[in-house]
């Protein structure tokens, strides 16, 4: 990984050019995929930003967000709770992974759970 870090709010710069209504969807890089040198990004859901799902994104297909934009979707708040120590041992499997080519996104794979306590604990 050169160009962005664990973490980094970015945005896909192939939708957020397609989207009609210029709204930037953030994205956090939660890793990197040597295999398709694609950087692996955690998307959330639009209304409540819980984590949703998982894309693989070219590195010049995305853009960092800057502060401004951040702010606009979402508090300083609710960034760093996004971003805290809930996150840090994402589990893959949990989410489904797409592959983002430009704007078409297409499913690698669905959800694989591991852990059937976490999901009947989670899923109320």
């Amino acid at each position: 990984m050169n160009k962005f870090k664990i973490n980094d709010f970015v945005y896909s710069i192939p939708i957020k050019n397609d989207d009609l209504f210029l709204r930037i969807d953030p994205l956090r890089v939660v890793g990197y995929d040597e295999k398709r040198n694609k950087y692996i990004c955690l998307n959330y859901d639009v209304y409540d930003f819980s984590p949703d799902f998982l894309t693989l994104h070219k590195e010049e297909e995305l853009a960092l967000m800057t502060k401004e934009e951040i702010d606009d979707c979402l508090t300083e708040e609710r960034a760093i709770r996004l971003i805290s120590e809930e996150f840090n041992h994402l589990d893959f499997y949990r989410y489904p992974l797409c592959d983002v080519e430009g704007t078409e996104i297409t499913e690698i794979r669905g959800t694989i759970i591991k852990d059937k306590q976490w999901w009947i604990e989670h899923s109320r």
